[in-house]
């Protein structure tokens, strides 16, 4: 390999010479016209996990916007991609029938898409284009939750994750159990063992690690670095980070109005505060040493949660 060529760069020259020296295979050709094609499209990410593990709410935050999740009919999550375009649409795709376009509704915290009229099990895929800088260099793929493998002993979710996606952040809220044995299902299969690890461990729920204190994501950071020392997960993935999605996203949308309200709370004295920050009962219903009414309160903790409360 030449010295200082980009690793991009090489893969193309080799698929390129690859395709000449089997120019007269009609399969292998093909094959390699669609890596061809795959290295000219933004980078695949799949968000996996378990039922709320966070995963829309983190792929909300990466996109900057409230746009994710999409549910089918039965209120089931369905295989949506997240695509750049230049105006909001979104695109059904089933195994009996057409593309179809689906309506787009307008709510308090997005977009939603209509999916009336579709049955149960019916969508195979969903695609969402969407016109955020965010998207220009990457695709977001966000799955159905994961519940465990299946009686074959395989994820069906993950088996397709492991097939399309480039890169994999599988969200958890410990690392262990179930998600560690959705993990190595996934690295069992044949197409796990032919590809390499491309899997980032994700402690989704940081912000509630030792019960929500201030401290919770410096905690959770050391117990990420714990998980990633254990060989059983260093096997399965590449590290192991902590995070939480829900401030995450706060920090991407949070409003003047939002803000307006934590600099009120901010002119109490710490000490005075804490109290009415032990619970979100108490912190809904005691009445303030500052004017917030009940709607604004109850707005500071859909957004932020009780612990982005206390950090904000």
């Amino acid at each position: 390999m030449t010295v200082g060529l980009r690793l991009d760069e090489a893969v193309w020259g080799l698929l390129h010479q690859a395709l000449e020296l089997y120019r007269d295979d009609p399969r292998a050709t093909g094959h390699l016209r669609h890596q061809l094609a795959r290295l000219e499209q933004p980078l695949h990410v799949a968000l996996a996990g378990p039922w709320r593990a966070g995963k829309s709410t983190l792929l909300n935050a990466m996109m900057g916007e409230e746009v994710a999740p999409v549910v089918g009919a039965d209120g089931s999550g369905v295989l949506t991609w997240y695509e750049d375009g230049p105006q909001p649409r979104a695109t059904a795709y089933s195994a009996n029938h057409p593309p179809q376009e689906l309506a787009m509704v307008k709510s308090a915290t997005g977009m939603r898409v209509d999916l009336v009229g579709w049955r149960a099990g019916e969508l195979r895929d969903i695609v969402v284009r969407w016109p955020t800088r965010a998207l220009r260099q990457v695709t977001f793929l966000d799955t159905p939750a994961i519940t465990g493998p299946a009686e074959h002993g395989r994820s069906p979710v993950m088996d397709r994750v492991l097939r399309e996606a480039d890169a994999v952040l599988y969200l958890t809220r410990d690392g262990r159990g179930t998600d560690l044995r959705v993990l190595e299902s996934g690295r069992d299969s044949m197409v796990g063992q032919a590809a390499p690890i491309n899997t980032i461990m994700v402690l989704s729920r940081s912000d509630e690690t030792g019960g929500g204190k201030i401290d919770a994501l410096l905690t959770a950071r050391q117990l990420a670095r714990r998980q990633q020392r254990d060989p059983r997960v260093n096997a399965l993935s590449v590290t192991v980070v902590a995070c939480s999605g829900l401030i995450g996203l706060a920090g991407r949308v949070l409003s003047e109005s939002d803000f307006a309200a934590l600099a009120q709370l901010a002119t109490v004295p710490r000490p005075h505060l804490e109290g009415y920050l032990l619970s979100a009962d108490r912190f809904l219903r005691s009445e303030l040493p500052v004017p917030l009414d009940a709607e604004v309160r109850a707005g500071l903790l859909d957004r932020l949660g009780l612990f982005g409360v206390r950090l904000a």
